[in-house]
């Protein structure tokens, strides 16, 4: 049986096993008896250092008369197990692989010097695919943390080949297909909402230039306005990113968010979103039920703390940050 174990707290925590075709059987009595938290090998507290060379005896790890192994020796012929022999391989630190034999209950017979070599001559082979699974494991965790960073963006991002079939997508991405009229993602592959737009979609995805490709505008002057741009990705078989925007929906950060990021007050940051979103101040005045003179100093107060020399300048920093190029909070609402 193969082993993988993570440290922390002074425990050996099993995070991945494969086991022989007994161990397959008997696997819920194993894992009932032995193979879980309360077994003694896992708690380094309780043991003593691991040999330099590996191999691992429970009577080299326990004291003599150690409670503890008298009563994992109880356990273990409970589960009709005997006497072990593994063989220890450290990456680092926090992460190790065990591969270990167990005599059959009631086989008495020593491990030979045979036994020692054909465990430690395995030894590098499972090393070797100890390594390659925790190289999968660190690169599935980026991929995960990217997906992570993609899912906080506004713009969707689809990867797709140049069918249009999609590989990938964020969750911008996902709501955009799952509500447009223009482009959905019907079947798993991209298809534009008119004969028109698929002519215009497979043309676009389609092209051999490398880079980001022109842009298409699906919907112009609607409320559901798409734009579109294709990334076509180096060394991946003609998979491309399709960039998607939507410029007519408010997605637009938080009063907090904004106050935050240009140290306002809450009012000061509430006019200012106000402007972003195409209100006048008039309009925002009378929303608020202030007067314009009132919104008209609040806007010179903003101008002054953020240094912008006029309105115009003030809206085009404010939705060229950070803040408009990630999704907002689930409830957020702009001028709430």
């Amino acid at each position: 049986m193969v082993q993988r174990f993570h440290r922390a707290d002074g425990m050996l925590e099993q995070t991945w096993i494969v086991r022989d075709t007994k161990s397959i059987r008997d696997a819920q009595l194993h894992d009932t008896l032995v193979n879980n938290a309360s077994n003694p090998r896992l708690n380094l507290g309780e043991v003593r250092l691991y040999p330099a060379n590996g191999l691992i005896r429970d009577r080299d790890i326990f004291p003599a008369g150690s409670p503890h192994l008298l009563e994992l020796q109880k356990r273990l012929r409970a589960a009709g197990l005997g006497e072990s022999l593994s063989v220890d391989i450290h990456r680092d630190d926090q992460q190790s692989v065990a591969f270990i034999l167990h005599r059959h209950s009631g086989d008495a017979r020593p491990y030979t010097r045979e036994d020692e070599e054909f465990l430690l001559n395995l030894r590098p082979h499972v090393g070797k695919a100890a390594e390659l699974s925790w190289v999968i494991d660190r690169q599935a965790e980026e991929i995960r943390q990217i997906e992570t960073i993609a899912d906080a963006l506004q713009v969707g991002i689809v990867l797709c080949d140049d069918a249009g079939q999609v590989r990938w997508a964020n969750e911008s991405a996902e709501e955009v297909l799952s509500r447009s009229s223009c482009l959905s993602g019907e079947g798993g592959r991209l298809r534009g909402g008119s004969l028109a737009q698929e002519k215009e979609l497979q043309a676009l995805l389609q092209t051999q230039q490398g880079g980001l490709a022109e842009t298409l505008v699906f919907g112009a002057g609607d409320e559901g306005e798409l734009h579109l741009a294709r990334i076509r990705l180096t060394n991946s078989r003609g998979m491309s990113a399709l960039l998607i925007s939507e410029p007519r929906r408010s997605l637009t950060p938080s009063i907090k968010d904004i106050a935050a990021l240009l140290q306002l007050t809450q009012a000061e940051a509430r006019v200012t979103a106000a402007l972003c979103t195409g209100s006048t101040l008039k309009e925002y005045a009378q929303s608020r039920g202030i007067s314009e003179g009132s919104a008209r100093n609040q806007l010179k107060q903003v101008l002054s703390k953020t240094g912008a020399r006029r309105q115009t300048e003030l809206v085009l920093r404010l939705c060229s940050s950070v803040l408009f190029q990630t999704r907002t909070q689930p409830g957020s609402r702009l001028l709430s």
